[in-house]
This record gives structure tokens, sequence and C-alpha cells, in this order.
């Protein structure tokens, strides 16, 4: 927020200067404690009568739609870290998250009849190289589920029924030692582990929360691919590149994994006590 209100055109520069001053005087905790404190005071700076009020609001709005998505709304309802938050309550935020089990929905029924769709594609194939003119037709072209399909419906009732249950602490989730053990473990792998209880919200909970919420890992696979092709190797064809970068990548992580005291990093939850949530789970902390 802070970083948001001083890169603002419109802020005044008296303002912009207190700020800086503001920070540069304190202490590094202090320094976090007050940044945090902004965050806070971004998600309800409509009740603000300052007179930058308007710039700053333009400014959250623009980051908003930049880096809002309906998957990442799914993952805001899904983790444990936010689940006593009203997410339920925000328009934007809850049917971002149903059209997500919808399309999770639609995928689980695809892969139920992957054969079916292949063998249909097949002959498709087939039809068109006896007769090409038979690619403008719909001939052995699959019929794919969508969010009205009987199957679909039925998964998405069942999703949000189960999604009443978790938010209500009912069952398992009404235990203290299952909801403690979240803090510590990366989300999806807290609903592999705990949420055998929900079938459907556990497979839409385990999709949307084992993807890297960070776009570390395109710099590292930059790095990869300028270890593969160099000026040595500068005639490597792209799709050659790509499959030794894949098994390069890959075999690493692979690695890493086998080792014995191995353990997944997540980043630990933002809580009164610890405002800056940088921590390594099974790594390191870090202050």
């Amino acid at each position: 927020m802070v970083d948001h209100l001083l890169g603002c055109p419109l802020c005044p520069n008296d303002v912009k200067s207190s700020f800086k001053r503001g920070l540069r005087n304190t202490s590094d905790t202090k320094r976090k404690e007050k940044r945090h404190g902004w965050f806070t005071i971004g998600e309800s700076i409509s009740e603000s009568n300052a007179e930058y009020k308007e710039a700053v609001n333009e400014k959250f709005d623009a980051r908003w739609a930049y880096a809002h998505s309906d998957f990442l709304a799914a993952a805001y309802v899904l983790d444990p870290e936010f689940q006593e938050h009203e997410q339920t309550k925000n328009t934007e935020v809850f049917e971002g998250f149903l059209d997500v089990v919808d399309r999770i929905g639609i995928l689980q029924e695809v892969r139920k009849s992957m054969e079916q769709y292949t063998e249909m594609w097949q002959k498709r194939k087939e039809a068109i190289a006896a007769d090409p003119k038979k690619q403008a037709t719909l001939e052995h072209y699959p019929t794919y589920p969508n969010a009205k399909s009987a199957s679909v419906k039925a998964f998405s009732v069942k999703v949000n029924s189960q999604l009443a249950c978790y938010r209500g602490k009912k069952g398992v989730f009404g235990r203290d030692a299952v909801m403690e053990a979240a803090v510590n473990m990366p989300a999806y792998m807290w609903w592999d582990q705990y949420g055998a209880a929900t079938p459907e919200l556990q497979t839409v909970a385990c999709l949307v929360l084992s993807q890297p919420a960070s776009a570390s890992i395109v710099e590292r696979i930059n790095s990869e691919f300028g270890f593969v092709k160099d000026r040595r190797r500068n005639r490597l064809a792209h799709e050659k590149a790509n499959k030794l970068v894949a098994l390069f990548h890959n075999l690493r992580l692979m690695a890493r994994m086998k080792k014995p005291h191995y353990s997944e990093p997540a980043v630990g939850w933002v809580t009164d006590e610890n405002k800056t949530g940088i921590t390594k789970w099974g790594i390191t902390n870090y202050d």
C-alpha cells in the first residue's frame, strides 16, 4: 500500500515525503509493522476522508484488476489460513470460486471418458484424411460436458455442501489438532491428508492449492535454458532444447525429493505475532 501510494502521481508531495520520512526513521521491525498496517488500512480505504483517497483507490483497483482471477479467488476460499474470513459475502470472490468448481467438474468428467474422446478424435482424423471437406462438418466431433451437464451440476452441489462443512468446522475440521496442523503444512498437502471426509472438495482444493503462486520458477527455467543452449550449442532446435531443459529440471527436482530429510517449502501464515509471514516450512525461518 505504501509503495502504491508513493507511486501515485496524484498523491501530494508533502504526503509522500512524510511517509518516506516515517519509514526511514523506524526500525526494521516497526517498518514491517507499519507496512502491514497500511495493507490492512487499504482493505477499508473507502472509509477514509483523506484528500488523496480517490488516487489511492485507483491504485488499488488497477492492482486488483491486474492480479485477480477466478483461480486466485478459489485459492482464497480453500486456503485454511483464511477459513474464518467471510469470502461468501464477497460476490466477486465467491462467484470466481463457483466458476472454478464448474471447470474442475468438467475436467473430471472429461478424464473419466478420455478413451471415448480419443477414439472419436481418431475417427474424425481418419474421416478428414479420406475426405478433407469433412473438416467443415461436425461428423465424429465429440460433445464435451459443460456447466449445465447433470454430472457437472451434481459435482458442484456436492462441493458446495462440503464447503459448508469445512467452513462450519464440522467433523474432522472441528478438531483443534487438525486445524493447527495447517499452520505448518503446504495447504494442498493439508487437504490431501485431512480432506477425505469431503472427497469432491478435497479434489478441488488439491488441484487449486498445488499450483505455484509465484513466477520465480520462470526465472529459474530461463537460467536453465542458458545452461543448456549456449554459444557452443546454439544450433539446438527449440523442441530438443525444451526436452533437455525438462529433463535437466525434473531430474534435479527428483534428486532433491529423494533425500531422506526433504520437506517441501511453504510460506508461513501472517499472524499478529508474525506480521511478515516470511517463513519457510521445513527449511529455515526468516525474520
